[in-house]
């Protein structure tokens, strides 16, 4: 009898060391992990204090340097080109034209 309860009693005492080792570990776990925490929060303060630029504040820079500096937007670009274009075609026909009426002038003096 008294052999059965020394034997139960070390039985007792290993899960008791076992159980603390457990808690220690889960104890240390936790620590990381509230420290992680801490971090977590102390990264989000830090970005909530940065300032960012909203679309309407980037588009109102963007219309600023455009003007200060003279750049072309698209809808100038294509507007040039096609004036270009416009012009390169009446360049073109009047080129054919006249070289038409040269050319039967030629044949009208000499036939």
């Amino acid at each position: 009898m008294t052999r059965d309860l020394n034997v139960k009693l070390k039985e007792i005492e290993l899960r008791l060391s076992e159980l603390e080792e457990q808690h220690d570990n889960v104890a240390e776990y936790l620590q990381n992990v509230l420290s992680e925490n801490d971090i977590k929060v102390l990264l989000n303060d830090y970005l909530d204090q940065k300032e960012y630029l909203s679309r309407e504040q980037i588009k109102t820079l963007i219309h600023e340097v455009m003007e200060e500096h003279d750049y072309v937007d698209r809808e100038e670009m294509e507007s040039v080109m096609r004036q270009y274009h416009i012009t390169t075609l009446k360049w073109g026909i009047t080129f054919v034209f006249s070289t038409a009426g040269l050319v039967i002038g030629i044949i009208r003096i000499f036939f």
